[in-house]
């Protein structure tokens, strides 16, 4: 087996990381609501209804929207990732709608 060699990441090559950690820290909800965003918004570039560079902005909108609750059942959990991906398509409707 090779040596394997670490170096920093690049953060400006994967803009949803810093959004990832972010959201993350912050629990509750929000890692569930994120996973449903990025979800959603990686289907609209691989269906070629968004750009590649969109993903993190739909994302960031989507989860800025979110009301987080902090102690969240399983279902709330559950619930939150549907909403994640709900909340996204509708976002991106929306911005289609008025442009």
């Amino acid at each position: 087996m090779g040596s394997l060699t670490f170096e920093r990441m690049d953060e400006s090559l994967y803009p949803c990381f810093q959004l990832a950690l972010e959201y993350g820290m912050k629990g509750g909800t929000y890692p569930a609501v994120l996973a449903g965003a990025d979800e959603a918004a990686v289907e609209l570039f691989l269906n070629g209804h968004i750009k590649f560079t969109d993903i993190p902005d739909l994302v960031l909108k989507t989860l800025s929207i979110h009301k987080n609750i902090s102690e969240p059942s399983v279902e709330e959990i559950s619930d939150s990732a549907r909403w994640g991906i709900e909340s996204t398509l509708a976002l991106h409707k929306q911005s289609t709608i008025v442009s």
